[in-house]
């Protein structure tokens, strides 16, 4: 059979691990249609833009804010129609530019396979915020629980123990402890009931 350029045959060779492939004669050798290095090059790019673009946001939010004059702060209908305006528009933006760098990145001059990596440098540009965000609600949520478990934790370790192993001066000293525990005390009246 003869190999891709039509001067030889395709052989099994000696070595181990080696394969043969049958391919037609006349089939051109195509090289790998997508660029994974532009898709996250975009996608990096995508999100780096929408989040500059708002903090930029957030900046010209802020500064329009004036307390020390009455009067000048846009009001809330206005503020707030700028604020849900301006992220939407801002991560488009981004994720443009992100688009426009995975396509040019691709190496190739077809449009189909330049959009391709446009498309595919959003999804990473989803994907990139989501991660993050996920890795952030989890992180606190851990330290929430770790929080409320020391907390539980530490009550139970302040309960004293078995009533029932307790001498009788050890359950009234126990009592005695109940009022002041977990009562901060108040200033001037530590001690006094």
């Amino acid at each position: 059979m003869p190999d891709r350029t039509g001067t030889g045959t395709t052989t099994a060779g000696q070595g181990a691990g080696t394969l043969a492939v049958a391919v037609p004669e006349g089939t051109p050798a195509l090289p790998p249609r997508i660029s994974w290095g532009a898709v996250f090059a975009g996608g990096v790019v995508a999100v780096a833009v929408g989040a500059m673009l708002n903090v930029l946001g957030l900046a010209i939010g802020g500064s329009t804010v004036d307390a020390t004059t009455p009067g000048e702060t846009p009001s809330a209908s206005s503020f707030g129609i700028a604020a849900g305006l301006w992220p939407p528009v801002a991560n488009l933006v981004g994720l443009g530019a992100g688009g426009y760098v995975a396509a040019r990145l691709s190496g190739t001059s077809d449009d189909t396979d330049g959009i391709l990596h446009g498309l595919s440098a959003w999804a990473v540009g989803y994907l990139i915020p989501a991660v993050l965000l996920g890795n952030v609600i989890a992180g606190t949520a851990s330290t929430a629980f770790q929080g409320v478990s020391a907390m539980v934790g530490g009550a139970a370790r302040g309960a004293g123990g078995d009533p029932a192993q307790m001498t009788s001066e050890q359950r009234n000293a126990e009592i005695a402890r109940i009022p002041t525990r977990g009562a901060a005390p108040r200033s001037g009246t530590a001690g006094s009931r």
